[in-house]
């Protein structure tokens, strides 16, 4: 029982050290890689604590318990916040490193322009857009123009889209 007593000290450190440990790696050395492998570790730790719970359950009676100071302190949760807050902070760092691109981000990201063109709205040559009346006959003809020359012209910004829609 001692011994597996010791055994649960020493992960409850290894738990609780972690983060003042991985800070040691230094910042230009961190990646995604290593938080996610402290992340693991710390799992691993925190799986093997709780089996080591199980057993000290089983081998110390509920009627002595209270004079065992692994019980007494309430270790468990002791440990069990620590594994938390560790985790939250290996997410913190994961987050900083790699962050989380949701789809809309990801497609947003995938269709943006370059601000570096090499033409600007007052070197661009007027557009000039058959006025649309409302008349079904010329609908066609004037979506396809504005298609082609406006909505599809990934030289344009949305803001010279905008002003060669209104002009």
């Amino acid at each position: 029982m001692d011994a597996q007593i010791e055994k649960q000290a020493r992960i409850q450190r290894s738990i609780e050290r972690t983060i003042e440990n991985f800070k040691k790696t230094g910042r230009k050395n961190m990646n995604a890689a290593i938080v996610r492998s402290r992340i693991a570790t710390v799992k691993e730790a925190w799986a093997q604590y709780q089996q080591g719970h199980d057993l000290l359950t089983t081998l110390v009676s509920a009627a002595s318990r209270p004079t065992v100071e692994y019980f007494s302190n309430n270790l468990l949760d002791v440990t069990e916040a620590a594994f938390n807050a560790t985790m939250d902070d290996l997410a913190v760092w994961l987050e900083e490193l790699e962050p989380v691109v949701s789809q809309t981000q990801s497609i947003a990201n995938s269709t943006v322009r370059s601000d570096t063109s090499p033409f600007s709205l007052s070197h661009l040559p007027t557009i000039r857009l058959p006025p649309f009346d409302g008349k079904y006959e010329e609908w066609e003809h004037f979506r396809d123009r504005f298609t082609a020359l406006i909505r599809d012209n990934p030289d344009l910004s949305d803001f010279a889209r905008m002003h060669y829609l209104t002009s």
